[in-house]
């Protein structure tokens, strides 16, 4: 039409296939690292909750033990024979009420005494001419009632005697017979005894046992690793101040787990760490911690890319390894997204917290082990001694 004017369509201007390319990659190189920090924050995300779940659970037993008035705490248990290392279930435990006979008046025979031991008779039934000592510890007749390493107290005394054996046969007297033993500073429970048999008051604590309280599973691919778990800045491995589990060729009939137990009063009175093997057991013994406690939470697969390593964990060396010369796959222990639940030995205190990143350059295995539990130790610091 006449008076119309049109723009030339050269005047149009599009998007250049380079200026397409440019986006198209900007774009994808967004997406991939979205994509990546999306994967490691739900990672992380799990291993934090997991670790909340691991503090209210411990929390509980504290709580279950103010309100008992008597120890109760948590058994961890190892996923045997395919990773020993890895804690994948809590149960509740708690210690049976003291037994102390069938009466007030109950007492047992002490028969013998050495320089740390003592042959013990409680009577269960009748049996004997004439009936010299009354039947009045009948619950003895369960051959499983006591078991070695449960402790008796004698007259009322402060003193616990480790249960060492329990003979699985009534004598034709109608006793129970076992034997105590006591570490060589302890004080005899009769230093004035010479020979023959006196009677005394008694009290038998019992082991933890595990309650009826539904028992934490660890989330799908984290657990404990019990590897570098440990009490202190820089207890870990199987001795004292560590949780490690015990080597074991198969799997043991019978296995005693770490247990962390809690008194009436809210500290911890009692820790069970795996300390020997037998053909057929793995055997745990009870001590009082020597430092707070700390649990490391961690993903699975970590813990068997070190064992799959071979390296033998006593060796210093070895752990010192896992922060210089890191693999591919990498260490629970030298991983900044584990964390770690610690407990106060004195207060019962309970936190959570991260794990601390470690230089490479690290002199030494416990300055690392110290290093990854700092913030651990400053939790406990601030919350209270």
């Amino acid at each position: 039409m006449s008076g119309q004017s049109y723009k030339s369509e050269q005047n149009r201007r599009g998007v250049t296939l380079v200026e397409l390319l440019v986006v198209v990659t900007l774009l994808s190189i967004l997406l991939g690292i979205a994509a990546t920090a999306a994967r490691t924050g739900a990672r992380g995300k799990k291993q934090r909750e997991a670790a909340r779940q691991v503090n209210a659970f411990i929390a509980g037993a504290r709580t279950r033990a103010l309100e008992l008035g008597r120890s109760v705490g948590v058994e961890i248990v190892n996923n045997r024979p395919n990773e020993p290392q890895a804690g994948l279930t809590l149960f509740m435990v708690e210690t049976p009420p003291p037994y102390a006979g069938d009466f007030t008046a109950s007492t047992v025979e002490i028969r013998s005494m050495g320089t740390n031991s003592a042959s013990l008779a409680f009577k269960v039934q009748a049996g004997g001419m004439p009936p010299l000592h009354p039947i009045d510890s009948t619950l003895l007749l369960d051959p499983d009632f006591v078991q070695p390493g449960d402790v008796v107290f004698f007259s009322y005394q402060n003193q616990p005697y480790r249960v060492t054996a329990v003979n699985p046969t009534i004598s034709t007297n109608g006793y129970r017979l076992v034997s105590v033993e006591w570490d060589i500073d302890q004080p005899s429970p009769f230093p004035w005894y010479a020979s023959g048999t006196i009677t005394s008051p008694f009290k038998i604590y019992r082991q933890p046992q595990r309650n009826s309280v539904t028992p934490l599973q660890m989330p799908t691919g984290i657990c404990i690793d019990l590897a570098f778990s440990g009490l202190g800045t820089t207890g870990y491995g199987t001795n004292s101040t560590g949780i490690a589990s015990q080597a074991f060729a198969g799997t043991p009939t019978t296995e005693e787990y770490p247990k962390i137990m809690f008194g009436p009063k809210g500290g911890v009175d009692a820790y069970y760490w795996q300390s020997g093997t037998s053909a057929t057991a793995v055997t745990a013994s009870a001590t009082l911690p020597v430092g707070n406690i700390n649990l490391l939470i961690g993903r699975y697969e970590k813990v068997i890319a070190v064992t799959d390593l071979g390296l033998p964990l006593t060796n210093p060396a070895n752990v010192l390894s896992l922060f210089t010369a890191p693999t591919a796959d990498g260490s629970n222990i030298a991983d900044p997204e584990a964390m770690w639940v610690s407990i106060n030995r004195l207060t019962g205190n309970i936190a959570t917290t991260n794990n601390g990143a470690v230089s490479t350059s690290v002199g030494s295995a416990p300055d690392a082990i110290a290093s990854a539990r700092r913030f651990a130790k400053q939790a406990q610091n601030i919350s209270g001694r």
